[in-house]
């Protein structure tokens, strides 16, 4: 996510369409902004809801580092930030499964690069069990 390494996280767009324009414009400008996507990145403490940083306050949680500060919303065609719908939290919670899975268990490299892959991994969810499809092409 962001330019020359700015941000880093996940974005989930609601359509492959608009995630497909995106990569395929060569300046920000020329993308469709009529679009909305799911998102968890990580930035400075100012950028997290104070619940959160008051809930990290009292039970003593620290963070990896100054950027660390993990923010989920979803943002809107005008570029603002809104909290995710439940919808979006449990998405994310089954795709983030699924990636630890594969990272420990699963991940293979050829030289520097990570080997493409295309399958199905069982994860725990709060709502039971799920499938992941986890695609990862060739560049």
């Amino acid at each position: 996510m962001g330019s020359g390494g700015e941000v880093f996280g996940l974005a989930v767009y609601d359509e492959l369409e608009h995630m497909r324009m995106l990569l395929a414009a060569p300046a920000p400008d020329a993308v469709s902004r009529d679009s909305s996507q799911s998102m968890l990145f990580f930035d400075r403490p100012i950028a997290m809801a104070f619940d959160d940083l008051d809930t990290m306050e009292r039970y003593g949680l620290a963070l990896a580092g100054e950027r660390a500060y993990p923010v989920f919303g979803r943002t809107t065609p005008a570029g603002t930030v809104l909290t995710p719908t439940a919808s979006d939290a449990f998405w994310m919670e089954g795709a983030l499964a699924g990636v630890l899975a594969y990272v420990r268990s699963h991940m293979r490299f050829r030289g520097r690069e990570i080997w493409p892959t295309r399958m199905t991994l069982t994860v725990q969810t709060i709502a039971g069990e799920k499938q992941v499809h986890l695609r990862l092409p060739v560049r």
